[in-house]
């Protein structure tokens, strides 16, 4: 966990590893989960594109990744938002 980020803002275990699941956190309104090894991460956020993400990755990438959104509306280097084409 990133040493900068506020006591305010720590992920909280929700649902903690079973057999099936790595731990599910709840951060900053994002619901965020991974498999048993902690390698493939998701998570859910309202107003975020597509509703969320899944990949590699870790718990940081996901707090850095949900901290921009929710600071600044936009993803961090080097991630960037898809433009919406219109039709």
């Amino acid at each position: 966990m990133p040493s900068d980020t506020p006591a305010a803002h720590k992920p909280r275990i929700v649902k903690p590893a079973s057999g099936e699941s790595g731990p599910v956190y709840n951060y900053r309104g994002a619901l965020i989960g991974s498999n048993e090894k902690g390698t493939v991460w998701s998570f859910s956020l309202e107003g975020f594109p597509g509703g969320g993400w899944s990949g590699l990755g870790n718990i940081d990438l996901i707090v850095r990744v949900v901290d921009s959104w929710c600071d600044t509306g936009k993803l961090p280097a080097p991630y960037v938002t898809p433009l919406r084409n219109p039709a």
